[in-house]
């Protein structure tokens, strides 16, 4: 793995996890100052079977003085069961070689959609914050603490995403300070209707919040309802064969 430019205080993992949404808030986060230039990068490393190119990219948010202040590493494609501990051994190897984590203000993010027993996608539109739990891995930075009046991810709840799985026990053997942000749904968010946008916007202001950036409904309602070709073939080649 490798890509050229360092790592901001602020490093964001957005991974598929075989719903294609979470990925969206790379497209959705935008910069409200004219001093922050978003910049795309490739990031080239092996797919989980070692062999062929993974579909990924690093996205930056730069100052005017070329200082990254913000990144996020967008992992496209679904990583199988098998291939995950490797890969977040690679991603977390990755950061801990590129990042400022010595910095007081470092921080990692990993926003995560994962079904709850007995959650449901109640979406209550007084409170920008609902359907989200937070989990703190080694303390809090300054732009976590602020996160304090979310509800914390309960102690039962059992990981059933093996990435997120893995990156809470990465995160505790690398000691570096990551938040965990759940939004509990009880099916394929793909799968429900009106709901899931705003679910994604709820999980995407949050985030936005953390890092310094504004979420844009108009481009998370166009990216998370368009769907390229590919993706509906591979949908039709789920329903056909899982």
């Amino acid at each position: 793995m490798g890509a050229n430019m360092e790592l901001g205080e602020k490093v964001v993992i957005l991974y598929d996890g075989g719903q294609g949404t979470i990925t969206h808030l790379a497209q959705a986060l935008v910069s409200t100052s004219p001093s922050l230039q978003r910049v795309v990068s490739s990031f080239p490393w092996k797919d989980s079977s070692g062999r062929g190119e993974s579909l990924s990219e690093i996205v930056h948010f730069k100052d005017d003085s070329g200082v990254t202040q913000v990144s996020f590493i967008v992992l496209y494609q679904e990583v199988p069961a098998s291939a995950c501990g490797r890969v977040v051994h690679e991603l977390f190897d990755y950061v801990l070689s590129n990042g400022p984590i010595q910095s007081h203000g470092f921080s990692l993010i990993v926003p995560a959609i994962s079904r709850m027993p007995g959650s449901t996608l109640n979406v209550d539109t007084t409170s920008k914050d609902v359907n989200i739990y937070t989990a703190f891995v080694n303390g809090t930075s300054e732009s976590t603490g602020a996160l304090g009046q979310l509800p914390k991810l309960p102690s039962t709840f059992a990981v059933k995403d093996g990435l997120l799985a893995y990156i809470f026990h990465y995160a505790h053997a690398t000691g570096l300070p990551t938040l965990v942000l759940v939004s509990p749904s009880t099916e394929s968010v793909a799968a429900q209707n009106k709901g899931s946008n705003e679910v994604l916007y709820t999980l995407a202001d949050v985030v936005g919040r953390q890092v310094g950036l504004s979420c844009s409904k108009e481009k998370l309602n166009t990216v998370a309802n368009s769907k390229s070709l590919v993706d509906s073939v591979e949908a039709d080649w789920r329903r056909l064969y899982i």
